[in-house]
């Protein structure tokens, strides 16, 4: 029987978690498949009960990208976490001799050239176009190019934005589009009895997401329009980059909003909200 390594930065039950699980439930049900998760979440007990043969491990030390990294001490924390995590693969790959590895979204992308080393083919999906910073795209992309058997994108959008970086890219990348299981909205919906339209912006709150575009076109809005509506704005935040959410608040405080938005934080199961929505909105950037 066979063990695949996965490799996944978060556990909050977001998009690029879900995604993960479709695509672990997509492979033989006796393909054994250790999951390697940064910190605790609601993704844990959700792999364990939708995936078979799986097995989760946290490891806090796994090196990934993310802004805070840019500097000295992020850097050196960056190299000590490389060597640690490159001997504890090679330990893990001597008892489980993986057939492959799953390196799920480009924040894992440091681990390809260690797994190379180790000698472990190496697939890696990635979900989002990083046009800034550029530095982070690049690395990306050049580090996807140069130590990955194969790169999975959920888009042909995703794959260009890759080609800006790396022009050669084509030679290793491939467009696989995601698929998302339905979300069963259970309660009769009662729009005609409430007094305003429900709009609904589901996502973690970052500027790539498209909230502060939705705030400035709220803002052009009449008044007697937006009494007749109610926002919500729910995801929560990215964990180090609270900065974002008080940022947000500004923005709607500025604009004079405040009476028609509302801010939650992020829920795992969304058939409630979901059915209280009148409309969802998605001003992705």
């Amino acid at each position: 029987m066979s063990t695949i390594a996965v490799f996944h930065p978060s556990a909050e039950l977001y998009g690029a978690d879900r995604i993960l699980v479709n695509a672990l439930k997509a492979l033989p049900t006796n393909v054994n498949k250790r999951v390697y998760l940064l910190r605790q979440g609601p993704l844990v007990k959700f792999l364990n009960e939708n995936v078979s043969n799986v097995e989760v491990i946290i490891r806090t030390d796994m090196p990934v990208i993310y802004r805070a990294i840019f500097n000295l001490k992020g850097i050196v924390q960056t190299l000590v976490n490389l060597i640690g995590f490159l001997v504890y693969v090679l330990k893990e790959n001597r008892e489980y001799r993986f057939s492959s590895a799953y390196v799920n979204t480009s924040s894992n992308v440091l681990l390809l050239p260690l797994l190379k080393l180790v000698g472990i083919k190496r697939y890696i999906h990635i979900h989002e176009i990083i046009d800034s910073p550029k530095m982070i795209g690049w690395l990306t992309a050049f580090m996807a190019r140069r130590f990955a058997n194969k790169v999975v994108c959920v888009s042909q959008a995703v794959l260009d934005g890759m080609k800006r970086y790396v022009s050669s890219m084509d030679q290793v990348g491939l467009v696989l589009h995601n698929g998302i299981d339905p979300i069963a909205v259970e309660k009769p919906r009662t729009s005609n009895l409430k007094p305003h339209i429900s709009f609904y912006l589901f996502g973690r709150i970052q500027p790539r997401k498209g909230h502060w575009f939705l705030i400035e076109a709220l803002s052009k809005l009449p008044k007697h329009l937006l009494e007749q509506s109610r926002f919500v704005l729910m995801g929560g935040i990215v964990p180090g980059q609270e900065q974002d959410l008080v940022d947000l608040q500004g923005a709607i405080d500025k604009n004079e909003l405040t009476p028609y938005i509302e801010i939650k934080d992020f829920a795992s199961d969304i058939s409630d909200p979901m059915s209280d929505a009148d409309v969802c909105l998605v001003p992705s950037l």
